[in-house]
């Protein structure tokens, strides 16, 4: 991690920081879902809930919590290239824009970001962990409710990583094809949907 030299006795310091972090973007999630859904049609996502989600998660294991990266970065174990750091800000901006025209199918939208938060890798650290939770809070808004159940979509996709990394490489691939193919992503946010019984 930039910044950090961690020793064998600082990995359970490290996992616990992760742990708390999860229990603490987690609530201010439930809250944002709370709001969003009050909010109605006059929910939008915006930057700031992007880099905000990213700094709880992020807190105390990387020097930059929620800030936009500005460098570049290699992910390791993945084909994909993200983009250069100058197109950061701007390639944020324009997925907010794109949710906030408002796409009809709540499922198609979260697919969306889900997928495109993680290709534009935007932080130095936490990408996956923050376009999980914005994805949630987007299908939250858009379905207008809370989803209900014991678990939570971002659990699940955590506990569906072979599958969920599949999913992104498609669409990575049908994007370097010049196409918007986020259907294998739509597909795996509808398994588990019916996992935790919603229609």
């Amino acid at each position: 991690m930039p910044g950090w030299s961690w020793g064998e006795d600082d990995a359970d310091e490290l996992t616990i920081r992760e742990g708390l972090n999860a229990v603490r973007q987690m609530q201010r999630l439930v809250a944002l879902i709370g709001e969003a859904v009050q909010a109605g049609a006059g929910f939008e996502l915006c930057v700031a809930t992007i880099c905000e989600l990213n700094a709880l998660a992020t807190e105390g294991t990387t020097d930059n919590p929620g800030v936009l990266r500005t460098r570049d970065l290699e992910i390791f174990g993945s084909q994909h290239e993200p983009p250069p750091w100058q197109e950061v800000a701007q390639l944020v901006d324009e997925l907010c824009a794109h949710v906030n025209e408002g796409d009809p199918d709540p499922l198609d939208v979260a697919a969306h970001v889900l997928w495109r938060l993680n290709w534009i890798h935007p932080f130095e650290e936490g990408n996956g962990r923050t376009a999980r939770a914005v994805s949630y809070l987007v299908l939250c808004a858009f379905a207008g409710q809370a989803l209900p159940g014991e678990r939570t979509l971002v659990e699940l996709l955590v506990w569906q990583k072979l599958r969920y990394y599949r999913a992104l490489e498609a669409a990575d691939q049908a994007w370097r094809e010049g196409r918007l193919d986020v259907s294998a992503m739509r597909s795996l946010l509808e398994a588990l949907l019916e996992q935790l019984g919603i229609e």
